[in-house]
């Protein structure tokens, strides 16, 4: 076998191994590592908390402090009350599970933070629901495989994101239907 068929070969069980057994719910053995924080185990115990109110007096946020710096886990709310956002924090970076919900009270999206840059697998939700996008995370940057969706559930894209918004390798493009439209070779980019 050939370099470049070894390569696509490589790339294609790679996004099939992290995309081919579905979404891991939050209860998955990785999941469970990441909510314990086990990356920061020292128990920051917070010595301060900032609360911050609409002008109708509702929460706004919700920020814990130790040493000046932010500790456990931040909150955010929307104005009718609803968690908006919740980051956990470690030395004062985000660091754990990061989630971000829509007004409804619907998850908008969650993936993880590892010392204050976005790693691993993030997921992107419409307002529905339904699946939107899977992205790889490395070091803030999109790096590996991802999928896009369609609204209504077909797929709209997949590929391979090298080092940010650059699709590298075979892309595939889907129609609103589900079926593929085109596939092209990208090289850093469309």
């Amino acid at each position: 076998m050939d370099r470049l068929h070894f390569l696509v070969f490589l790339a294609l069980s790679i996004t099939f191994l992290c995309f081919g057994c579905g979404i891991p719910d939050f209860e998955s053995r990785w999941d469970a590592v990441v909510h314990h924080n086990f990356f920061c185990p020292e128990i920051e115990a917070p010595d301060s908390t900032a609360r911050e109110y609409y002008e109708d007096g509702s929460l706004f946020s919700e920020i814990s402090f130790r040493d000046g710096q932010i500790v456990g886990v931040s909150r955010f709310f929307h104005e009718n009350g609803q968690l908006m956002r919740q980051t956990h924090y470690c030395h004062g970076r985000p660091h754990g599970p990061h989630i971000t919900y829509f007004d409804d009270g619907q998850i908008d999206s969650r993936g993880y933070y590892y010392q204050g840059e976005m790693t691993g697998r993030w997921v992107y939700y419409f307002p529905d629901g339904e699946l939107r996008e899977l992205v790889v995370f490395s070091r803030n940057l999109e790096h590996g495989p991802f999928e896009e969706y369609h609204e209504g559930g077909y797929l709209k894209a997949r590929g391979f994101y090298l080092q940010g918004e650059n699709e590298h390798g075979l892309l595939y493009l889907y129609r609103e239907d589900g079926t593929l439209k085109r596939t092209m070779r990208c090289n850093k980019g469309i």
